[in-house]
């Protein structure tokens, strides 16, 4: 029994023996094999890792212009009177855009495939895609200032007019009093540069409103009716003229939502 089992060792150690005799003899064939082996599996992973990183560029492209394309459609979708959504939309797409300058950048490793004729059309259409965005960048930085300097001001507006019902016998000192600091607060604001015609009209028409309002103190100081009486039409008269500054407004603005919308179809074209 103890022969047999000795026996049935030796015949499973044999085929260790034979392999290890084997791999004594041929060991140079096999580090070299190792060694290309190797070598090609490092190869094929380097392939594939630049494949995925010049792919990733035209994604990223594509991804970046499809974002900006929906929030711009959303964004038109929107009431003209709801400008405050509006001017959020535009702010979070040109903060977008901004963000994503690198999209056309490749890694250190990679940099070097520039050359390669394929691989320099798809960094070339990338970098083109990026100056069209840029260009609408700048579109959306005009209409995004414009809009704010807009809110601005009618919000200063807003606060110191109650509108013709202030014309009462009672209040018309406090009434006055705020069209005149309005008045001063105007010529101290700052804006872009595409709103400063509107601006420059609003100041003329408030201080004009503000010298009505003067007027009318004065002749209800004086007791003068007729005096009185004659300011309050030039007051009614500085209120309508508010109309103008609205249409100039749109006048002013046209151009500028223009030229966002030229910039945004070159991107889509």
């Amino acid at each position: 029994m103890k022969k047999r089992v000795l026996k049935s060792l030796s015949l499973k150690a044999q085929p260790n023996k034979r392999l290890g005799l084997f791999v004594s003899r041929h060991r140079k064939p096999i580090i070299i094999g190792g060694i290309v082996l190797l070598v090609l599996v490092v190869i094929g992973s380097y392939v594939w890792w630049s494949l995925s990183n010049w792919t990733a560029v035209t994604s990223r492209s594509v991804a970046l212009q499809q974002s900006v394309r929906n929030k711009f459609d959303s964004a038109l979708s929107l009431s003209s009177k709801d400008k405050a959504k509006k001017l959020a939309a535009f702010t979070a797409m040109g903060q977008e855009i901004t963000s994503k300058q690198g999209i056309c950048d490749t890694p250190s490793l990679v940099n070097w495939q520039h050359n390669l004729e394929m691989f320099k059309k798809l960094e070339n259409d990338c970098r083109a895609d990026i100056v069209r965005l840029n260009t609408l960048n700048t579109r959306l930085s005009d209409i995004t200032n414009y809009l704010h300097d807009e809110q601005v001001l009618a919000g200063l507006i807003v606060t110191a007019s109650g509108g013709q019902a202030e014309i009462d016998e009672a209040n018309l000192p406090e009434a006055a009093n705020k069209w005149h600091t309005l008045s001063d607060k105007l010529k101290t604001l700052k804006v872009s540069s595409g709103f400063e015609a509107v601006l420059k009209r609003t100041i003329t028409e408030v201080s004009h409103m503000d010298a009505c309002w003067q007027e009318v103190i004065a002749g209800h100081t004086a007791k003068d009716r007729t005096r009185f009486e004659k300011a309050k039409d030039e007051l009614s008269k500085a209120y309508g003229s508010f109309k103008d500054i609205v249409q100039l407004d749109n006048a002013t603005s046209a151009p500028i939502i223009k030229q966002l919308e030229t910039s945004y179809a070159e991107l889509t074209s």
